[in-house]
């Protein structure tokens, strides 16, 4: 079964402070574009998921925050 294709700029709307972040990622990480970005993060929070991560590491995350 052949998965559809997402035009992300009609599905999926960022907010400002998002779109900052999401530049910053791509700068700082050196990605070629905004969607390779995107992509990486997705599958990084996919990957905590599924290996039940996703709750620790974010609980480590606010741990350090200061």
């Amino acid at each position: 079964m052949a998965q559809d294709k997402y035009d992300l700029s009609k599905t999926l709307k960022l907010s400002s402070k998002n779109i900052t972040k999401l530049d910053y990622l791509v700068k700082e990480k050196h990605f070629k574009s905004d969607s390779e970005a995107l992509r990486y993060c997705i599958d990084f929070v996919y990957a905590l998921s599924k290996n039940n991560m996703l709750i620790e590491a974010g609980a480590k995350l606010l741990e350090d925050i200061e």
